[in-house]
């Protein structure tokens, strides 16, 4: 939470937007940061689970789409590819926000270069980056 705080004062400070009591209590501000702040969770939980550091019912719901075999038991012809499996939802309401269906929908739906981070610290700001970009188009970095 602190980083959130951090980047706020930040941006209002270099790019020159209203004071950070102002910007802090729109909120337009805080829905979009309150958003990004659940989506970067998730997608450390799930990088975690796949790397083997987050608990094993976590690591249980993931597979990757290369893994799994067709009815003929052969391989897709995604069987290269780095996306996961999204289980498929009967409700949209709950299904969907469940972590079997979320985690692997907002990882595939990140670029390879963040999605194949070597490293817990370099997904972690490679992710910050790109939500960031997401959340203000307007503010080039």
């Amino acid at each position: 939470m602190r980083h959130w705080l951090a980047s706020r004062h930040a941006c209002s400070t270099v790019f020159s937007l209203p004071s950070m009591r102002q910007f802090g209590r729109s909120p337009v501000f805080i829905a979009r940061s309150t958003l990004q702040f659940i989506k970067f969770k998730l997608a450390v939980i799930v990088y975690r689970a796949l790397y083997g550091t987050a608990p094993q019912y976590l690591s249980d719901r993931l597979q990757y789409i290369a893994d799994l075999l067709t009815r003929r038991r052969g391989r897709l012809r995604s069987s290269t590819s780095s996306l996961l499996d999204v289980c498929p939802s009967r409700r949209v309401t709950v299904s969907d926000r469940s972590f079997a269906a979320a985690g692997p929908q907002l990882c595939n739906s990140l670029p390879d270069d963040v999605h194949s981070a070597p490293y817990l610290t370099t997904f972690r700001q490679k992710l910050k980056t790109r939500l960031f970009r997401q959340s203000y188009p307007d503010i080039v970095v």
